[in-house]
């Protein structure tokens, strides 16, 4: 997650320069375990129009690889071997190797286990753990088609579990950790609805009508600009509800249905909103 890094916990990061290298190793390390055949990995390494400078250059870049890991944790290592045969390359770790994204996947997993079997905190909990785990895009700055590729369904289980979390924030009416999580997906989407509607909620339940104006109106414009679409009919329907009062807190008997205009939010939910 974020820019490739590599090195022993809680010790400076292994200098990686080569760039093939790491593209070579990153690919290995996805799908480690399995063997990777020879004409995908250079299909991958040398995309057309570029090509390898002859049959021999994959089998260059694996010793160079292997020698950079020789030399990073020695070559005596029982983890982080390339082992090959059968057309192909294989990865194995090792029990003593984490990596950031098949941690993030496995607790992905876990949550959608649990919820299926109604264990909801515990379905949050492995949401919470996996939103922290995201410290970046995968393999940041790269721009290769496979990067892109799994960029994007990584980023994807990502809203998911932020969407959970989002979700849970608002039926507890948390709207500190709500703003929070809305702050997260417009940072990956910055026309992510879901995000919108939730700040939207948070302050129509506080009767705070010019941030409700606001927001919907960043959405709008944001949505025609990046989209050319315009906002879900929940979106409406939620802002109508803002404006008409219906989300703010109950009003006792004869006081006026007419909305208030916006009072003071508190501390916290004032900071998260100038961050944002």
């Amino acid at each position: 997650m974020g820019a490739f890094e590599i090195g022993f916990e809680g010790a400076e990061m292994i200098p990686w320069r080569s760039k093939k290298c790491t593209n070579l190793f990153a690919f290995l390390l996805i799908n480690h375990g399995r063997l990777v055949s020879r004409p995908r990995l250079e299909q991958l390494l040398w995309p057309e129009p570029e090509r390898p400078a002859g049959p021999t250059a994959l089998k260059v870049l694996v010793h160079s690889l292997r020698r950079a890991l020789d030399a990073a944790f020695g070559a005596e290592r029982d983890f982080l071997r390339i082992g090959s045969g059968e057309g192909g390359y294989r990865l194995e770790l090792g029990e003593r190797v984490r990596a950031d994204i098949h941690e993030f996947e496995r607790l992905c997993r876990a949550a959608s286990e649990a919820s299926r079997h109604g264990a909801v905190d515990a379905a949050l909990d492995c949401y919470s753990r996996a939103v922290d785990l995201y410290q970046g895009d995968f393999m940041d700055g790269r721009g290769e088609e496979w990067v892109l590729e799994q960029r994007e369904w990584l980023r994807a289980k990502m809203m998911h579990a932020l969407g959970r979390l989002l979700r849970h924030a608002n039926d507890v009416d948390d709207a500190v950790t709500a703003i929070q999580h809305a702050r997260r997906m417009l940072e990956l989407d910055p026309t992510e609805e879901r995000a919108f509607q939730a700040m939207i909620l948070v302050h129509g339940r506080r009767a705070e009508l010019d941030q409700v104006n606001y927001w919907y109106e960043l959405c709008v414009g944001r949505l025609a600009r990046e989209l050319d679409a315009s906002p879900q009919e929940e979106t409406r329907r939620l802002l109508h509800r803002a404006r008409n009062g219906d989300l703010s807190e109950p009003r006792g008997i004869g006081r006026s249905r007419r909305p208030r205009r916006r009072r003071r939010a508190s501390t916290a939910v004032d900071e998260q909103c100038t961050a944002i």
